[in-house]
This record gives C-alpha cells, sequence and structure tokens, in this order.
C-alpha cells in the first residue's frame, strides 16, 4: 500500500510517510468490505491513528484519480501507480508497511497454454519488480 497525492501536498517531500501522520489529512481508501481495507484499519488502529477518511473508493484507479484532482491522499496498492504515472501526482510508501501475499493456484490436473504461462511469468516479473 502507499500513500498517492498531489506533488505540491506537503508530504510529498518524504522519502516515507508514517500512517499516523495522515491524521489530520482527507484520506481516499478503500470501502469497509475490500479486502485491503482491514489491512489499512489494523495499520492505524496499530499506531494509535484515527483516520479522517473523506472518501471510500471500490477500485484502486478511482483512489488514484480522486487524488489527482486533489480530494486528498489515497491509500492504494502500489502497482498502479508506478505503472500509471500522472503529471504532478506522487507517491510514497509507508510505515508500516501493508503487504498483500499474492498467490497463483492452478490445477495440477488442469492443460496448461501459452497465454496462461505469459500471464504467470508476467505477474511474477510485476511482483518482484514491487519488492525492489
Amino acid at each position: 500500500i502507499v500513500c498517492v497525492m498531489r506533488e505540491e501536498n506537503p508530504l510529498a517531500s518524504r522519502d516515507e510517510i508514517d500512517i499516523a501522520e495522515l491524521h489530520d489529512v482527507s484520506v481516499i481508501t478503500y470501502l469497509p468490505h475490500a479486502l485491503l481495507r482491514s489491512q489499512i484499519d489494523q495499520a492505524f488502529s496499530e499506531a494509535g491513528a484515527v483516520p479522517r477518511i473523506t472518501i471510500q473508493v471500490g477500485l484502486s484507479l478511482t483512489g488514484l484519480m480522486l487524488a489527482y484532482y486533489g480530494a486528498g491522499v489515497a491509500l492504494v496498492e502500489a502497482s498502479l501507480p508506478r505503472q500509471l504515472r500522472l503529471e504532478g501526482v506522487v507517491w510514497r510508501p509507508i510505515r508500516p508497511r501493508i503487504q498483500i501475499n499474492t498467490l497463483i493456484v492452478r490445477s495440477s490436473d488442469a492443460n496448461s497454454s501459452r497465454v496462461v504461462e505469459d500471464f504467470v511469468s508476467h505477474l511474477k516479473q510485476l511482483i518482484a519488480s514491487l519488492a525492489a
């Protein structure tokens, strides 16, 4: 999970952002039933911070675009802002890190196709680049 914001936001000058520093910031994050939301809520709770969540979204892209238009700081999964670079928008890692575990489950009985193999290879490369 990363913080996405306009480059003129005071937090944009930092290399990393402690999640507790977001207590007075308009936060854009996932809807309560979204998989990542519970991890974000837990990170705020463990930091003793109460977020000011002003917008809740179902998709990372929506959060990213709202941050682009200055609606607040978006907490979204890291791969999207790394891949989709928008002028005037920056992203910063947060502390503590909120990790996403990715699993690939495939049947050992199923025939594999080149498309599946290419997709798995691409996904592994993407995950490796995010870990770097």
